[in-house]
């Protein structure tokens, strides 16, 4: 399932529904099997989407985040109406997300086996914090009362503001209080560009690197398909080693096999606490409620 919605239906709107309507179109392409659903407000939708969870008015709210493009940016609603997702287990991914994988629908089985009722892409090196431009999860009671609690936190929070703090607070407190069975999402099918905050003036979005990777990448986000191309174009030997990829600004994404590399490059020091990739597809958490 994608989201494409927005007050916005001269910029915003278009963007997203443009984004979404490639990747459903790629991720068919691959795994024509799998069926695709849209939350979204456009008052025409492509038919390569199998389902449609319409956006009320009433729900496209005003946003004061923009993008550095000028879009603009509201997570509420796609909160909302993944609670009316049309499938039982859903795979819900931003609209600009990049699927090379051909196994969508063996991943979908997996989780299902896995005894978990979400799981969600991980934007920490070490720890776990949610990345929500991937997140999968099966239909249940414990999911139902996480969404309300979600919502919930959110409208306290603001609207209009970012929904991944939100989630990981509500994803440890149902943990503990409902027995919400929670993970991560491994690297290979959350690939994605994570920030180092740890440096000079603590300065986001300048030292970029990625969880540790084993293998080629299933689905990746698209803040940079750069990065997903040079992790699809790495060599077979090298891609089966524990790596992670780092970039500068204006610089170009580069593959880290060792702590040892990455303390020559990064001017401060940082420490992987292990470079073991993740074994499981999805990967059990227990967090504490804050």
């Amino acid at each position: 399932m994608f989201s494409a919605y927005s007050f916005d239906e001269v910029k915003s709107l278009p963007r997203f529904l443009d984004e979404a309507t490639a990747s459903a179109t790629a991720l068919k392409a691959l795994n024509p099997t799998v069926p695709v659903a849209i939350i979204t407000n456009a008052k025409t939708v492509p038919e390569i989407f199998d389902h449609i969870v319409p956006v009320a008015t009433s729900m496209l709210f005003n946003s004061q985040s923009v993008r550095p493009d000028g879009i603009f940016r509201q997570w509420f609603a796609r909160i909302f109406y993944m609670a009316h997702s049309p499938f039982q287990t859903t795979w819900h991914m931003d609209s600009h997300a990049k699927i090379p994988s051909t196994r969508l629908m063996w991943a979908l089985e997996e989780f299902e086996k896995s005894g978990l009722d979400i799981a969600v892409a991980n934007s920490q090196p070490n720890g776990f914090s949610c990345h929500n431009f991937n997140m999968v999860f099966t239909w249940n009671e414990r999911v139902r009362t996480l969404f309300v609690d979600w919502m919930l936190r959110q409208l306290q929070l603001g609207v209009s503001l970012d929904d991944q703090g939100t989630l990981c607070k509500s994803l440890f407190c149902a943990g503990e209080q409902y027995g919400l069975k929670y993970g991560a999402v491994s690297s290979n099918w959350a690939f994605a560009w994570l920030s180092l905050n740890w440096g000079k003036d603590k300065v986001w979005w300048t030292h970029r690197t990625t969880r540790l990777i084993s293998g080629a990448p299933e689905v990746c986000h698209s803040g940079e398909a750069a990065l997903c191309n040079a992790a699809l174009d790495l060599n077979a030997t090298d891609a089966m080693k524990p790596h992670i990829f780092y970039k500068f600004p204006g610089s170009q994404p580069v593959p880290i096999f060792s702590q040892q590399e990455i303390d020559n490059i990064l001017p401060y020091k940082f420490v992987w606490r292990d470079w073991a990739v993740q074994n499981d597809m999805f990967e059990r958490k227990q967090l504490k409620c804050p």
